[in-house]
């Protein structure tokens, strides 16, 4: 499956102190995120809410001139080498099952791209939502 969500804070990131306890500049849980309605906008915008779908944003980074094919390869190696990395634990949960065919783990990866475009892997979820809130 090819898409996937991505979510943003709705306030602009800072790292002044006095905004620490501002989830919204902080956060990108839609729960948090959702009643923050004043700042990100205009329900005519499709690039000005805070939820979008992986294809939105590759639509946004090409109107952006931003090159998509050069960063979805970056975003798959940081998440197959975390696989790798996690790969014994996930192992042994499949221990005691007549095949590991019928042993699978979906698995949310929420993945942050920082200023010059690199992903870096956040957290892994080993359950994760699988609704737009």
């Amino acid at each position: 499956y090819k898409d996937g969500l991505a979510r943003f804070a709705t306030e602009p990131y800072n790292t002044d102190s006095m905004t620490i306890k501002n989830n919204c500049i902080h956060l990108t849980n839609s729960k948090v995120n959702k009643d923050n309605t004043d700042s990100y906008g205009d329900n005519d915008d499709l690039f000005s809410g805070f939820l979008w779908t992986l294809s939105m944003l590759q639509e946004y980074f090409k109107e952006e001139d931003i090159d998509w094919d050069s960063i979805w390869p970056k975003i798959e190696d940081v998440v197959r080498k975390t696989i790798i990395l996690g790969y014994d634990t996930m192992k042994k949960e499949c221990l005691g099952l007549k095949s590991s065919y019928n042993c699978y783990k979906l698995l949310g990866f929420d993945i942050m791209l920082d200023e010059n475009l690199k992903p870096w892997v956040l957290e892994v979820n080993t359950d994760p939502w699988l609704f737009a809130d």
